[in-house]
């Protein structure tokens, strides 16, 4: 129970980063609507070189392919927490930190789709900053990612262990009327030898 709460405390710390930059994608989806670059205005500098947008293209590829990865695999673990029975202890702990890591998911999802924009944008202008703005942004959005697949993992476990309580539980309540025929059985073969 312990463990279900501190698990829960860790992701509402985590996913708290997420809520914050949901202003931070409004406020860059706004900028990129209006026009406007969300990092503010800077020197005019040469074009960025092509191994640099390649670096950066190959981290956004790299990023999103672990996002997608990701999604899979919520995806089949929503499939799991939802077979398990709702009457099983900390089952309503695990169900809510699912969802609440999910919610964080989605929101990173989000963000990589605004970033997907940006990097279109960085890539077709060739500007060294905005491709430094974008690889930042990345590398943020990366820390995000490796949170979430470490709460998938601890998410994993807690479901794991509740299915196995729900095949014991199962199995506990399919064992006496198991053990009740085989008594009759038995009964009847002492009662023929009896005889």
């Amino acid at each position: 129970m312990n463990v279900v709460r501190s698990t829960l405390r860790f992701v509402r710390a985590a996913l708290s980063k997420f809520v914050g930059s949901r202003l931070r994608i409004v406020g860059l989806a706004l900028g990129l609507v209006a026009g406007v670059s969300p990092a503010g205005c800077h020197r005019a500098a040469g074009p960025a070189s092509s191994s640099d947008a390649a670096a950066v293209k190959t981290s956004f590829d790299d990023l999103n392919a672990r996002l997608k990865t990701l999604e899979r695999q919520f995806g089949d673990l929503r499939k799991k927490v939802d077979t398990i029975p709702a009457e099983l202890p900390n089952y309503r702990e695990t169900r809510e930190t699912f969802f609440a890591t999910e919610e964080g998911r989605g929101v990173v999802d989000a963000k990589m789709t605004m970033l997907a924009t940006r990097l279109d944008a960085a890539m077709a202008s060739r500007k060294p900053e905005e491709l430094q703005d974008l690889s930042k942004e990345l590398t943020t959005t990366s820390a995000s990612v490796s949170q979430l697949e470490q709460l998938y993992v601890t998410l994993l476990h807690q479901v794991m262990a509740l299915q196995r309580a729900a095949e014991k539980r199962a199995g506990a309540n399919d064992a006496p009327e198991e053990a009740a025929p085989a008594k009759s059985t038995a009964g009847k073969r002492n009662a023929g030898k009896a005889k």
